[in-house]
Parts: C-alpha cells; structure tokens; sequence
C-alpha cells in the first residue's frame, strides 16, 4: 500500500506545506489527496478541521497517523528526511517534537477560528 498524505487546498498553510513535500517526491512514492477534491478512504470520523490543523497520512499498513507520527511516516518515504525520521521515531526525540506540533495545531485553530475556511 502507498503512504498517503491528506492535505486541505483551501487551507494555506496546508498548502503551502503540500506543495513543498511534493516537490522533495520526485519519485512520487507518496500519493497527495486533496480532501477539498474528494475524501475517499478517509473516515468520517475525521474532519476538514482536524486535517487542517495536523497532518494526516495513511500508511503502507492502511493505519491513519496523525501530527509527529503523521511527519515521521512522510519523511521515511523522502530520502533527505530519513535522518529526522529515525531520529523522531526515538521515544524522548519524539516527545520534543510532539508538544511544539499540537501547540502550533492549537494556535493555528484559535487563530483561524473564525475564519470560513473551519466552519464546516
């Protein structure tokens, strides 16, 4: 199964993130689906807010990751992130990682809060 990385275009950070990933996949081993497009094989469960505020990605196993783990799923499949994949795999690395990720997901949901883009 191909990793796969949920993105929201309307949402530019998002975006712009995208976009910047998917120039590193020059050996396209990572499938991008827009959620703005089409939302098949994600559950309902998860919302265009949630995507929006942490990275999503299915992995080869079919599991969902999300945030950190989301990140470090991704940067196995790019050759110049697997250093900081494996060092994100680490159990004290991650945890650095993980508290600054949900912080900035916090911040960016408050900040956008009233903005169309998350009422949904």
């Amino acid at each position: 199964m191909t990793v796969t990385v949920y993105y929201d275009s309307t949402c530019p950070v998002c975006l712009k993130r995208t976009q910047y990933y998917q120039q590193i996949d020059r050996k396209q081993k990572v499938l991008w689906q827009d959620i703005a497009e089409t939302r098949e094989g994600l559950e309902e469960s998860i919302s265009n807010r949630r995507i929006g505020m942490l990275l999503h990605v299915r992995d080869h196993k079919g599991d969902i990751k999300k945030g950190i783990h989301a990140y470090n799923t991704l940067w196995r499949e790019l050759r110049n992130f697997c250093v900081l994949a494996f060092f994100t795999s680490l159990h004290t690395i991650k945890w650095i990682f993980l508290v600054p990720s949900y912080a900035f997901a916090w911040r960016l949901r408050w900040h956008m809060g009233h903005k169309k883009y998350h009422k949904q």
